[in-house]
């Protein structure tokens, strides 16, 4: 906190008695004149009324600071510093004196100047030297009949005076008023019967509201109605003729199929009788058993090798699977354009003629191939029946057992083939039921966003469009990749069953009919596993369209959904 004793003592003590007295000597006389100019001027009253007390009090203001100034350097610690200190107190109360003497005269001289009219010179001739008792008189005379002139305008009988301007102005001031509370019930009638008006208009703009809502919502309908049918019976013919034309591809091809499962059968038959021809002449080796103890140590070196031939047929299945991976790989890829594939009905025709097309060449060369490989088969046999048709004779009773059981599998080939075909039709049924479906609702679904939708549905076609041809280059490759892999497969199988075949021939005994053995299983498994296979990729991609259909379905009701919601919020 700021001690300012301490700072007033600080200034006091740094000033000394002479300077003090100076300044208020300048102040004092500055205060003299300034109220001597004012007084001429006529100017300032107060301040020239208050000029002698404030002379006076700045005197006795530097009076008392003069005396602190003295006693401020006043010790009396010691007789020295008494002596020292006595000159500076006598400084201070000079000031003290010479301040307030000089305060005081000019005040007194101030006074003197204002009684004595010093100070009003140039107002001299206008104060008369005397006033006497007729001068008051005549001018209170003066004063009463100006006074009785302002009582008689103020309340005279004449139209003329101020209360008579008074009540006249009253009696106006009433009839204006009366006047206005004449127009202001009117007005207010009028205000009732506006309001009057008003509540009908409203009233009826309601009604007429209400009735053009109902009878633009029953437009609209009617409109949806109409729009509807029509695009319903158009795509009940496109679907008709979808599922004529699909009918008829797949029919052909399954036709074609199932000949070339004949052909297999017909093949197993030949197999079989040749089969049962080697018996006989197998039959007729029984008497030179002797000399096959050096076959049957080659045999038994041969034999060897059946290991390494099952490790081939392990790696062809891995390859395949491989190839099934590639294949779900690019399946899914198919996820990624159900947005898109809104007007894809002609689209899914093209693809569909396209697929039976790959079918039904995929078929045939499978037929081809199999009937290539059952001729290499019939040529390699009869070879090796003639080479060791007198090495083998006592192996009679393992191949007749050997040849009933590759009947047994051969017929249950035919009879998983004949389920696979079943299975397969039955997919394409539900296939063709999916999208019939699928299709009478994105029928629909166009029907209803076809009032709030046109310009967006516009740009949608085109990417839809761009969309269903990449999907389609795509299914069409993988597909193609599929039927290649799976006739790779088969012809591997084929040529593995072939060397297989050329290996048992040359072998006698046990080792000759688990060969046969292990051909029939390797046979078995490859081709149920491979029409296994084909029927789960085609379940596969049916149920994925059918997946990315529904979909796109839904998400087109949504969009239609909120459009309806768009525009109803802008009526």
């Amino acid at each position: 906190m700021i001690n300012l004793a301490e700072w007033v003592e600080g200034v006091l003590r740094s000033s000394s008695a002479q300077d003090v007295t100076n300044i208020f000597l300048f102040i004092l006389l500055a205060v003299f004149a300034a109220a001597i100019v004012a007084s001429l001027v006529r100017r300032w009253h107060a301040f020239v009324h208050y000029a002698p007390n404030l002379l006076t009090t700045l005197g006795i203001l530097g009076t008392f600071i003069g005396i602190v100034i003295g006693l401020l350097d006043f010790k009396v610690a010691s007789n020295a510093e008494i002596q020292a200190s006595i000159g500076p107190l006598l400084d201070g109360l000079k000031t003290a004196f010479i301040t307030s003497l000089a305060g005081m005269t000019l005040a007194i001289a101030f006074k003197v100047l204002e009684s004595t009219g010093w100070l009003y010179i140039g107002h001299k001739e206008e104060i008369p030297d005397s006033v006497g008792p007729e001068d008051i008189h005549s001018e209170l005379q003066q004063q009463r009949k100006a006074l009785e002139k302002l009582a008689h305008s103020i309340a005279g009988e004449e139209d003329a005076t101020l209360i008579s301007q008074i009540r006249l102005f009253r009696s106006d001031q009433r009839d204006a008023l009366k006047e206005q509370k004449d127009v202001l019930s009117k007005q207010a009638e009028y205000q009732e019967l506006i309001a009057k008006v008003a509540k009908h208009q409203v009233k009826r703009f309601d009604e007429f509201n209400n009735e053009l809502w109902k009878k633009l919502d029953d437009f609209a309908e009617m409109l949806s109605k109409s729009a509807t049918e029509q695009v319903i019976s158009a795509l009940k013919e496109v679907i008709s003729d979808f599922n004529k034309n699909l009918t008829e591809q797949f029919g052909e091809n399954f036709k074609e199929l199932n000949a070339a499962v004949a052909k297999l059968v017909e093949w197993q038959e030949n197999y079989r009788q040749q089969l049962t021809e080697m018996r006989e002449q197998y039959a007729q080796g029984v008497q030179a058993i002797t000399t096959t103890e050096a076959s049957v140590a080659k045999i038994s070196e041969e034999s060897q090798q059946i290991p390494v031939a099952m490790g081939e047929l392990k790696t062809v299945l891995t390859t395949t699977q491989h190839q099934l991976d590639e294949l779900q790989r690019h399946l899914e890829a198919f996820r990624d354009m159900r947005d898109r594939a809104v007007e894809a009905v002609p689209q899914i025709q093209a693809q569909m003629d396209a697929m039976a097309k790959d079918v039904a060449t995929a078929a045939k060369d499978a037929g081809e191939q199999i009937m290539t490989a059952s001729q290499a088969v019939n040529l390699a046999i009869v070879e090796g029946a003639k080479e060791f048709e007198d090495r083998v004779n006592r192996t009679n009773e393992g191949l007749v057992s050997a040849s009933d059981q590759l009947a047994n599998n051969s017929e249950k080939i035919r009879e998983q083939l004949a389920d696979t075909v079943s299975d397969i039709n039955a997919q394409v049924r539900e296939m063709v039921a999916a999208v019939k479906e699928n299709t009478e609702q994105v029928g629909q679904t166009f029907t209803e966003a076809n009032r709030n939708l046109e310009s967006n549905i516009k740009e949608v076609q085109f990417q839809v469009t761009d969309s269903i041809e990449t999907m389609q280059k795509r299914l069409e490759k993988s597909l193609e990749d599929v039927f290649q892999q799976q006739s790779n497969a088969l012809g591997k199988t084929f040529n593995a069953m072939d060397d297989e075949v050329r290996k048992v021939v040359g072998t006698t005994g046990e080792a000759v009919n688990k060969q046969l053995e292990a051909m029939d299983t390797a046979m078995q498994q490859e081709l149920e596993r491979v029409i296994t296979v084909l029927g789960q990729q085609l379940a596969a991609i049916t149920r994925r369209f059918t997946e990315d259909y529904s979909a796109l379905t839904e998400k087109m009701a949504e969009v239609v959904g909120e459009s309806r919601r768009f525009g109803r919020g802008d009526r």
